[in-house]
């Protein structure tokens, strides 16, 4: 580490704080000048400026406001190694917390770089990196010893650094000023990728034969938001996470001496005894299942990406994107296109050919015709025919159907050679 910024960061530290324009603090422009002309991915100046003050600033250097020094604020040898780290470092941890709301007591799950357990408070404190968020907002106040008591599945992963620092603080700065500012990509997750993916593998559970009262919700848990806490110390930091924005239920009980006392426990959904075999599905094998089939053509529908949407909705929407998922694995474009000569499945209409499948694949014909009776109710909906209500056995018929599809899928895509050409293999369930 450079002693010469050590020496900077020590003079802003040492000068007073001033609100009237912090940006053009002498000792701070020495900071962003210093690193301009020391680091080659400084980048663009006014962009660097804002992610140096960022920085410095989760580093408990609040040479912008007036304040007295914080509680917890690096020391200038150690603000000035984080900075130069920052800069030098070719990757940087991002951690990403997804409290499990409703979960009862799931047994503990690892895979890959994700696992499922409760944490303790000291554990959540280090992973979201409490100092850094104090540091950051010192007026926040987060109750860690709350959060503890919820289960939390965390997702690691390493983000390689490429960008310059501004890119990384403010990257919609750096996007084309001339773009469609409402264009999307379809298959864009709610939450980043590594969480929606090992949410797809948590999904592979059959989390519905474990519910007490799968028809009021057949999930083992909730997954309201994500806190993603990024070593990058250019990347902006999040809103503190809040144990309010979780549910938890008032439960009574009675001490030693007979008085009743009240307090606040997480809600949690029932599951059978079953559910403590979690860790023999979702685990390491499985993990490595998915790396090999996920590169393969089998699995290069948006498979997981339907099997989370249902997940993360509810009611028609969970339901239809639970069928998309069997349309996605299952389906080929040439279904619905003309005959082909010689073709010895002519005479199969789309929906005849998905039944096909679905039975071959799952060595089960009852749920292939159970998928054409989903389908009917799909196509009641779809095209406004008059239709009751759908029942919760009907959902859940569609989510057992998919998650079994979609299992299944990754079981073939990883050890059966024969798979390797999509259509091929899916022509061959026909036969």
């Amino acid at each position: 580490m450079p002693s010469e910024l050590e020496r900077i960061i020590a003079e802003l530290c040492g000068t007073p704080r001033s609100t009237d324009n912090p940006f053009a603090h002498p000792a701070f422009l020495r900071v962003v000048d210093y690193c301009k002309a020391t680091y080659p991915n400084a980048g663009s100046k006014l962009w660097l400026t804002m992610a140096i003050s960022d920085a410095l600033r989760s580093l408990g250097i609040h040479f912008r406001e007036a304040t007295a020094k914080l509680e917890g604020a690096l020391s200038p040898t150690a603000a000035a190694e984080a900075l130069h780290l920052a800069f030098t470092a070719p990757t940087a941890r991002r951690v990403h917390l997804c409290p499990l709301d409703w979960a009862e007591n799931p047994p503990d799950v690892v895979f890959g770089r994700s696992s499922m357990r409760r944490f303790s408070e000291k554990e959540l404190m280090d992973l979201a990196e409490a100092d850094r968020i104090q540091r950051t907002f010192p007026s926040s106040k987060v109750d860690w010893k709350r959060l503890s008591r919820f289960h939390w599945l965390i997702v690691e992963e390493d983000i390689p650094l490429i960008a310059e620092p501004g890119a990384r603080a403010l990257p919609i700065m750096y996007k084309p000023l001339k773009r469609d500012l409402g264009a999307f990509l379809p298959h864009q997750g709610r939450f980043p990728e590594a969480v929606e993916e090992a949410l797809f593998l948590m999904l592979l559970a059959p989390w519905e034969d474990w519910a007490e009262v799968p028809e009021v919700d057949w999930r083992g848990f909730r997954v309201p938001w994500i806190y993603t806490a990024d070593r990058d110390l250019f990347v902006r930091m999040q809103a503190p996470p809040q144990d309010a924005s979780l549910t938890w239920l008032p439960v009574a009980f009675t001490d030693v001496y007979g008085e009743t006392h009240e307090e606040d426990q997480p809600a949690h959904y029932t599951l059978a005894d079953e559910a403590s075999g979690l860790p023999t599905m979702v685990n390491q094998s499985l993990w490595e299942d998915w790396l090999i089939a996920s590169k393969t053509p089998l699995l290069a529908a948006p498979v997981a990406h339907f099997l989370v949407r249902a997940f993360l909705s509810d009611h028609i929407d969970e339901f239809l994107a639970h069928l998309m998922v069997v349309e996605a694995s299952l389906g080929l474009k040439a279904d619905y296109g003309p005959k082909q000569k010689g073709n010895l499945h002519n005479n199969l209409r789309p929906t005849d050919r998905m039944v096909r499948r679905i039975g071959k694949l799952l060595c089960d014909s009852v749920a292939g015709e159970e998928y054409r009776h989903l389908f009917d109710v799909r196509s009641n909906y779809v095209h406004g025919r008059q239709m009751g209500e759908i029942s919760s056995a009907d959902l859940k018929s569609a989510r057992t159907m998919a998650r079994k599809i979609a299992a299944r899928l990754i079981q073939v895509a990883a050890h059966d050679t024969a798979a390797t050409n999509r259509e091929a293999y899916l022509v061959s369930l026909l036969d």
